[in-house]
């Protein structure tokens, strides 16, 4: 019976071969890769659906937040940030657009000079039916203008206006074509910037004249590296980029910015002494510098000649030598 015949037979199981495929592709070389806002950290295993393909944990560079998505879509510029911030990234272009291509400039003048007299955004938005987001971006579009006109000799100009004519405010807002607001804005802006930039120059200056008379009266001091009427290293130094490091370096840039000649004839200011002491120091020690290097480069060519000649003594008396010795045989 067959059942018998098979009682003393071992069972063998049989397999189905594999299938051999395609070799998984390797994304070691993406971690650490860079894709708009987005650096990748990790590369997980592809999912189920094999169009899928593989996801990535990537960090996003605006708020260091980790996200997941595919590695395809970070590739392909789908995904360019987290989702927090692209939204945020994406709403603040939206409403700049808006305010560049809806809004007209008397608009945005009526909206500021409504923020000005001291409306919300809220109201300033029901008013001119925007949402209070488009209000504040066009509040900061003029809010740049004004500030560049007050950077500008325009600004100057206006303050000099308002100086000599005195109640025609109206006009001079007509003229620059500017509301009445911002030309009193305007005005009292510049005005502070003068007397801030005034105020900044006499501080300037008396922290000159305090140091100058310290250089003019110091003594030479080898021990210490001090010259007479020069700043130590320490103090002042001019590196090789032509920047100005030390102590005083802050002190010597504000005596450029402020660098004028003072009223009194045949006197000079305190920042203009403090420089000329600051560039008759750095005029010394290239002088000194060189002088240095000039006479290392000589004791080293007299180094380099005696070496030669006690060579060629050197060989001069071996030479005589091997004489003696051919002699002596």
């Amino acid at each position: 019976m067959p059942s018998q015949m098979n009682q003393g037979a071992a069972l063998t199981v049989t397999s189905k071969p594999r299938k051999v495929g395609r070799p998984r592709k390797n994304y070691d070389d993406e971690i650490g890769a860079k894709y708009h806002y987005l650096r990748i950290l990790l590369v997980y295993k592809r999912g189920r659906s094999k169009r899928a393909g593989p996801k990535v944990k990537a960090r996003c560079l605006l708020c260091k937040r980790t996200t997941t998505p595919r590695l395809r879509d970070v590739r392909s510029g789908h995904t360019k940030a987290c989702p927090k911030c692209y939204r945020s990234k994406v709403f603040k272009r939206n409403c700049q657009r808006v305010v560049d291509e809806r809004l007209s400039d008397a608009q945005l003048s009526d909206i500021w000079v409504g923020h000005f007299l001291g409306r919300s955004r809220e109201d300033l938005g029901r008013d001119f039916r925007w949402p209070w987001a488009i209000i504040d971006f066009a509040i900061r579009k003029y809010q740049t203008w004004i500030d560049a006109l007050i950077e500008s000799e325009a600004g100057v100009e206006l303050l000099q206006a308002i100086r000599s004519r005195g109640e025609e405010t109206d006009l001079i807002a007509i003229e620059y074509n500017l509301p009445i607001e911002a030309v009193r804005y305007v005005a009292k802006a510049v005005q502070n910037k003068q007397r801030s930039l005034a105020l900044k120059e006499q501080r300037t200056d008396e922290d000159a004249e305090w140091v100058v008379q310290r250089i003019e009266t110091r003594s030479r001091n080898w021990n210490e590296g001090h010259y007479p009427r020069e700043f130590t290293p320490e103090e002042l130094r001019l590196k090789k980029d032509g920047s100005v490091r030390g102590r005083y370096s802050d002190l010597y840039s504000d005596c450029i910015a402020s660098l004028a000649i003072s009223g009194d004839e045949g006197r000079r200011t305190p920042h203009e002494r403090f420089i000329e002491l600051a560039e008759m120091t750095f005029t010394n020690r290239t002088k000194r510098q060189k002088t240095v290097a000039i006479r290392k480069l000589k004791e080293e060519q007299d180094k380099r000649e005696q070496f030669w000649v006690n060579q060629e003594g050197f060989d001069q008396m071996a030479s005589v030598d091997r004489d003696k010795s051919e002699d002596d045989v």
